[in-house]
């Protein structure tokens, strides 16, 4: 009799223990799944981060194209008030403006595509800290890997 009831307590405490693991192991899935997904949102800033220096580019590249247009729009502006009865001097005039306005909002559109993509790395790395931060804060630290 004193046998079967050691072996009662025995399974009571083996299913307790079992009980402990599968919380265990479900707590580490948890942890693992955040600390993938920490890994996929450092993944896309680095892919923004290397967008950064072609619209850096594309932003210099149409702010000079626009200053070039704006030129030679002065430029055939002058020589129209000089013969403004001069209508090639006048369709010059006409295509340089059209230019440069073409000019202006493709370096406005560049500039907003920077600004843009600087908002989504910013809003991206805040969204990295407060995820860490939440992973520390369960005990799941060791799942962390530092940034470079």
């Amino acid at each position: 009799m004193l046998a079967g009831m050691l072996t009662i307590s025995g399974i009571a405490s083996a299913q307790a223990v079992t009980a402990d693991s599968i919380a265990a192991l479900k707590r580490d899935n948890e942890l693992l799944k955040m600390a993938i997904s920490i890994n996929d949102q450092k993944l896309d800033l680095a892919k923004l981060q290397n967008q950064l220096a072609e619209k850096n580019s594309d932003v210099d590249k149409t702010a000079d194209a626009s200053h070039k247009a704006a030129d030679n729009n002065q430029e055939a502006a002058a020589e129209l008030v000089n013969d403004d009865q001069d209508k090639s001097k006048a369709n010059s005039a006409k295509k340089s403006a059209s230019s440069a306005d073409k000019s202006a909002s493709k370096a406005r559109k560049a500039q907003d595509k920077l600004g843009d993509l600087n908002k989504d790395i910013d809003k991206l790395k805040k969204q990295i800290a407060a995820s860490e931060q939440k992973l520390s804060s369960m005990g799941g630290s060791q799942y962390l890997h530092p940034s470079t």
